[in-house]
């Protein structure tokens, strides 16, 4: 993964809109290093380059907050449906970690922190049965308060705890009360 020659590649919209679409259709360690790629992506910011790459990837920062905009929602809405399912376990670090990355990019640039929430709520709609309002509203506040706090290098661990522990209450491992941990 070089993101400097990545970002200046002309085909750079491309790959990334092939990225999420193998999404859809990736298995295995195919759809880990599809998700890895994302989340490298559109992290960035979190990244430890050269200055030099900083510069680079910030100066990109229009083309990825444009496919963010463009591929934001399906993102999400494969990364919880993985997580509430439709994925093996063992790709659940894989899932939270390119939505960490999503929602954190999202909370970090202006009026993100709005369409990270719609974005979520859209990724609930085809699973609300599974998981009460009450329920669904704080997993979102409370991953969102991760993501808004990215710079706290204990954010994207707690992220993926929750995540991982949203896996569980979709699955019937664990109960709503799990979540009060996170809150607070």
């Amino acid at each position: 993964f070089y993101p400097r020659a990545l970002v200046a590649c002309q085909e750079f919209r491309n790959i990334f809109g092939l990225g999420v679409a193998c999404l859809n259709e990736c298995q295995g360690n195919d759809c880990r290093a599809v998700l890895l790629f994302l989340a490298q992506v559109i992290g960035y910011k979190n990244l430890r380059v050269s200055t030099d790459t900083t510069l680079v990837l910030q100066a990109a920062s229009g083309t990825i907050d444009a496919l963010i905009a463009q591929h934001g929602e399906a993102i999400c809405k494969k990364c919880m449906s993985s997580l509430s399912g439709a994925a093996p376990q063992m790709l659940w670090p894989a899932y939270s970690e390119c939505l960490y990355a999503t929602l954190a990019y999202l909370c970090s640039v202006e009026g993100g922190e709005h369409l990270a929430q719609q974005l979520m709520n859209a990724s609930f709609k085809d699973d609300a049965k599974r998981l009460a309002l009450d329920t669904r509203q704080s997993l979102v506040s409370v991953l969102l308060g991760f993501a808004k706090d990215s710079a706290n290098r204990r954010s994207k661990p707690q992220a993926k705890l929750l995540l991982s522990d949203y896996g569980k209450l979709c699955k019937g491992e664990a109960t709503p009360e799990v979540l009060q941990a996170y809150v607070g």
